[in-house]
């Protein structure tokens, strides 16, 4: 694996690290969060990530939004009527984005998939080296079944050579005085 491969790799681990602790900040609560108390948790949960920002949060918020796993909610004013102005929405987990977080989240999925592709390929490796013996099992099958046939028409040849020289002197006896 190159250097870029490599760091987009680690780039895209690191941004499913941030939507596994979205998930696991929202995970025990069932009162929607504002976008600034997610991006808080998510620096409480993933310390080693100083850069993350109410933007990246968005960001990621739309994700989880798309995939199913969190639900968008519009705020509700003190007089219980929607806010409909430029006020961030609050997230909360659904049901299926509970299921996906207890069954590991992002990071294990794509575990998951990589073990699934390994076996795949593995598989795909082994049957490529059953064909390549029974490919060589078949040339050899045919080289002996060759072997077989010369020796069944030698053998064949010798016998009928045999026959006729068996009647050649029934038919004509050999004297053995040496005269006719």
């Amino acid at each position: 694996m190159d250097i870029d491969a490599k760091n987009i790799s680690m780039r895209n681990h690191s941004r499913m690290k941030i939507l596994d602790a979205i998930l696991e900040y929202l995970e025990p609560n069932d009162e929607p969060e504002e976008i600034s108390k997610i991006t808080e948790g998510i620096r409480h949960f993933l310390p080693d990530h100083n850069n993350i920002t109410v933007n990246l949060t968005r960001r990621a918020l739309h994700k989880l939004t798309n995939d199913g796993y969190v639900l968008q909610r519009p705020p509700i004013m003190p007089d219980g009527v929607r806010a409909t102005e430029n006020i961030d929405n609050l997230y909360v987990l659904s049901f299926d984005g509970g299921f996906f977080f207890q069954d590991g989240g992002y990071i294990s999925e794509k575990k998951r998939k990589i073990q699934k592709k390994i076996s795949l390929l593995t598989l795909q490796e082994k049957q490529r080296i059953q064909k390549e013996e029974s490919h060589d099992l078949s040339k050899q099958m045919s080289k002996l079944t060759l072997l077989l046939v010369i020796g069944t028409f030698i053998a064949g040849l010798y016998y009928v050579v045999s026959l006729v020289l068996t009647i050649h002197e029934a038919l004509h006896p050999i004297s053995k005085t040496g005269c006719h």
